[in-house]
């Protein structure tokens, strides 16, 4: 699992009006409003930093409990594994999502077992419950890109 608990003082968001978006490196921005709608709703494992050079906007970490992706149903392909830190620099295949087991989400946040991507911008891929799924939806978020869970 990659932590991406330090946070650059000095970001700058190029790209405002996004209520959800993610940097290069996989950092999670979200709105105060997605910031404001999270905390009036409960939701568990999340943590919002300030950015200092932007008021309305927070970088999000999801601590949540973790899924187990069916690499093997999804074709997820590992590439140029790096024998000094056991990494791949390449992890790719996400979607469609097939968990193992066809487990089934419940009334959470969740992140996958795996982290997606190239380099250093790869990240857990962050997953909810069909009834966040619902809530989140109905806010009309900017940003926010739905993929179900296929079985």
């Amino acid at each position: 699992m990659l932590e991406r608990d330090i946070i650059d003082p000095e970001f700058d968001l190029v790209r405002q009006g996004y209520d959800v978006s993610v940097t290069f490196d996989s950092v999670i921005i979200v709105s105060i409003r997605f910031k404001q709608f999270c905390e009036l709703q409960g939701y568990k494992y999340l943590e919002f930093f300030h950015l200092a050079k932007h008021p309305a906007y927070y970088a999000l970490i999801v601590r949540a409990p973790v899924v187990a992706y069916d690499i093997q149903r999804r074709r997820t392909r590992f590439e140029k594994l790096c024998h000094s830190c056991n990494r791949y620099f390449s992890v790719i295949g996400s979607s469609p999502v097939f968990l193992v087991d066809n487990a089934t989400l419940g009334y959470s946040f969740y992140c996958s077992d795996i982290a997606f991507g190239s380099g250093d911008a790869q990240a857990q891929m962050i997953l909810v419950g069909p009834g966040i799924q619902e809530e989140i939806a109905r806010q009309r978020f900017r940003g926010v890109h739905w993929k179900a869970v296929s079985k």
